[in-house]
């Protein structure tokens, strides 16, 4: 007697169909999956780099506010050599220093700070305590533009802190109250804003960042 064929079974063909559909759709889930992964760690990294920079402005908001701008102790933008003291020249960028009457060292002690770019196109933030520069001040600024035989900011490169990386411009730019630029230097008066761009590189991609730091 001849068995007759079950109609629940499947024929060779089926199955290498069955199996190609299968493998067809694994792999789009695969790539989905990997597209997906991709553009989570670029948003988390984006992210974290976004958020370095709003903690780098807000460090540098925080010593503005604070600043102490007068004919003694003035704000420097782009500084000359005999003023900063740096190993090696920095690339072209922007640089900002003055004195800051910084709270962690109580009222009415000044404290140096600075921000600029090294050759490594890292934001840097230059910190000189209280002690260390009165010693440096000799009294006031006017003493030191006479003889300036030791520059205000001394060993920079010794007395930073890298702040943010990945940093291809750092630009600044101090305001009047009418929004006209102060381009005299050094700054005797405080500015009514202080506009601060980073442009930095995130991969492939390049980062436009502004802030405006209130004088006041």
């Amino acid at each position: 007697m001849k068995p007759t064929p079950s109609a629940a079974a499947f024929t060779l063909t089926e199955l290498l169909v069955s199996f190609a559909i299968l493998s067809i759709i694994l792999l789009a889930a695969a790539t989905c999956l990997q597209l997906s992964l991709r553009a989570t760690t670029h948003s988390r990294r984006q992210a974290d780099h976004h958020r370095h920079v709003r903690d780098a402005t807000r460090v540098l908001l925080n010593d503005f506010r604070h600043a102490v701008i007068n004919a003694d102790t003035p704000l420097f933008l782009n500084p000359p050599p005999e003023i900063i003291q740096m190993p090696s020249p920095p690339p072209p960028a922007d640089s900002v220093f003055f004195f800051t009457n910084h709270p962690a060292f109580g009222s009415g002690e000044l404290c140096a700070v600075g921000y600029y770019l090294n050759t490594s196109r890292q934001l840097l933030r230059y910190f000189k305590n209280n002690g260390a520069t009165w010693q440096s001040l000799s009294g006031g600024f006017l003493p030191h533009a006479l003889d300036p035989a030791t520059p205000l900011f001394p060993a920079v490169a010794a007395q930073n802190e890298p702040l943010l990386a990945g940093v291809r411009a750092f630009r600044i730019r101090a305001l009047r109250a009418d929004a006209s630029a102060m381009t005299e230097s050094p700054l005797t008066a405080r500015p009514a804003l202080l506009e601060i761009s980073l442009n930095f590189q995130e991969g492939n991609l390049t980062h436009e960042f502004t802030v405006s730091v209130p004088g006041r």
